[in-house]
């Protein structure tokens, strides 16, 4: 007790004094040194509040910028300082499972597997080290966050607070795209950025890019984008959003928490409408055909039929109104032609044909970009194909594709085993609403880069969890004392 006391007096001083210096050099510096400070005590006595806070900064995105091109934010400064504080607690307690923890499930197996196998195309890369530091500062963080998913959140009462924690920050970039709908312009620059919605002029064309207005014509729309720099990833982010709010709507017996999903919900879907993101609403539809499919109530095929029905009458209504919101639907080869897309997915294939094996080199698509261009690819700016196979198939070649795709089959056998396991309902209900949105999920992926984007590997993190949970107690029904 008295070591304990001494040790702790020590630490207070220490850290006292560090904070004297930077104060004296800087106040600021000295500011943000005593909170990360007050925040590293926190996470040390209970690593799952880090955790929280992780998953409510990511969505943050821009906003969240330490450094002036957005390459530092909060949540990658605090993910690495959670894992150090966990990794240390069981290295001084000397727990022998450590080294279980991170390959408890086949999940975190499969995926680890898939970043080892991602090594040899470092062999083809034009750059090694942007293939290194991808996947030392990109990839394996994400690795590492679902291994704290796992690992910190197996009881009711943080599993309940982890999804209030995701609710929460999505309702509030939600609003933020609200505003822009209303507003026609980017929630970033009312923090000072200076970032603008991209949007189309009246007669066609650009009116801006992300960086720079081009010219001064009313915008016939805008594409919102909330926090994300890209209406695609918030509309991908607001899709797995569903999942979790449908999900808890159905299993907290909470009035507010059910009120405050179902007004996320119609926050999350009239954002998606705004986004403009083609692949994310057939997503959306994949979601609720999911529902349909798997839960059974009366009226149910009547319920498909109707919705068959509209969408007979929607789609003409899309190809008539949207081709001065997003040039039309490619729903032929030569409007196909017309999109980015074609070309991308052209040069990914030049580049599967050259190196078929270990590919261009993890994260080097951009840097042989120019080497491999199509003549089909309008754009000259080098940009990502667009699509996860071809993604993975490029740069990490068929060895990288295998495992990938071993990977994804395992998040979905698990998926799939806790649909038809899982006996705690709350549970099983939980993981059915994620199950439907990864399925639309995939399918947006097929449309988009969505390798690093961190909450696809966040929800994988969660599938590993449910299977490891088990027992019949439910969210918001556990003792005021297990709560608190």
């Amino acid at each position: 007790m008295v070591l304990r006391l001494f040790f702790f007096s020590f630490l207070i001083l220490l850290l006292g004094g560090i904070y004297g210096v930077l104060f004296s050099i800087h106040p600021f510096v000295g500011l943000v040194f005593l909170a990360v400070a007050v925040i590293g005590c926190v996470i040390w006595k209970e690593p799952a509040w880090g955790l929280l806070l992780v998953l409510f900064a990511i969505p943050l995105q821009f906003l969240g910028k330490l450094n002036e091109d957005g390459s530092l934010t909060i949540a990658k400064v605090v993910t690495p300082c959670v894992v150090l504080v966990w990794f240390f607690k069981y290295l001084i307690n000397k727990d022998k499972r450590l080294l279980k923890v991170p390959f408890s499930h086949p999940i975190l197996i499969s995926s680890f597997i898939y970043l080892f196998s991602t090594i040899p195309s470092f062999f083809n890369a034009r750059s090694i080290s942007s293939s290194i530091c991808y996947l030392l500062f990109k990839l394996f963080p994400l690795w590492l966050l679902m291994v704290l998913i796992v690992d910190l959140l197996q009881t009711p009462k943080w599993l309940e607070r982890s999804y209030k924690a995701i609710l929460t920050i999505a309702f509030v970039v939600g609003c933020f795209g609200i505003y822009e709908l209303i507003t026609g312009q980017s929630i970033l620059q009312l923090f000072g950025m200076k970032y603008y919605l991209i949007s189309g002029a009246k007669g066609g064309g650009l009116a801006s890019t992300k960086w720079e207005q081009l010219d001064f014509q009313e915008a016939a729309w805008v594409r919102v984008a909330s926090t994300f720099l890209d209406p695609d990833f918030f509309a991908s982010f607001l899709l797995l959003i569903l999942g979790f709010s449908f999900g808890f709507l159905f299993t907290t017996k909470s009035t507010f928490w059910r009120l405050f999903c179902i007004v996320l919900i119609i926050i999350a879907l009239i954002d998606i409408v705004g986004t403009g993101s083609r692949s994310v609403f057939l997503g959306v539809f994949i979601f609720f055909l999911v529902l349909l499919a798997v839960v059974n109530f009366k009226g149910k095929w009547l319920l498909i039929g109707i919705l068959a029905f509209l969408g007979v009458l929607i789609i003409p209504s899309i190809e008539e109104y949207i081709p001065s919101f997003r040039k039309g639907l490619p729903l032929s080869l030569e409007d196909f032609k017309k999109d980015p897309r074609y070309g991308f997915w052209l040069t990914a294939l030049k580049m599967i044909l050259k190196h078929p094996i270990l590919g261009i080199g993890l994260g080097n698509f951009t840097e042989v970009y120019y080497h491999y261009r199509d003549e089909a690819s309008i754009l000259l700016k080098p940009y990502l194909p667009h699509d996860i196979v071809l993604l993975v198939f490029s740069e990490t070649g068929i060895i990288g594709l295998v495992f990938f795709s071993v990977f994804v089959i395992t998040v979905l056998i698990t998926l799939i085993k806790n649909h038809f396991t899982q006996k705690n309902r709350t549970i099983w209900v939980l993981n059915l609403f994620i199950f439907a949105s990864f399925l639309g999920y995939c399918v947006f992926a097929l449309a988009s880069n969505t390798l690093d984007q961190e909450y696809i590997w966040i929800v994988c993190g969660f599938v590993a969890l449910f299977s490891k949970m088990k027992g019949e107690q439910s969210l918001c029904c556990v003792s005021h004392s297990e709560r608190y």
